[in-house]
């Protein structure tokens, strides 16, 4: 299903109450696990997570050919001008 990026808005604040919510973000190796409290770390989990989450909504999204290219997401594949 093809949405815009305001419909997504809606969606992950109005009607999913995204906003508020708190997180917890572990690791383990072997037998530690270590909650990360850093920040540099968030926004790549929280693009992870969106994907996976657009992914089960079944939500249709593009992604650009590079990791570190804006946007993360392309709403519109055959319009990039809608992104988020």
């Amino acid at each position: 299903m093809k949405i815009t990026a305001e419909q997504l808005y809606k969606i992950l604040v109005t009607d999913y109450a995204l906003v508020g919510q708190k997180g917890k973000i572990s690791f383990t190796l072997k037998d530690i696990t270590v909650e990360i409290e850093t920040k540099d770390t968030i926004g790549n989990l929280i693009q992870e997570w969106l994907k996976a989450w657009m992914i089960a909504q079944s939500l249709e999204f593009g992604q650009p050919s590079h990791s570190q290219d804006f946007p993360d997401f392309l709403l519109d594949v055959n319009n990039p001008a809608l992104l988020i």
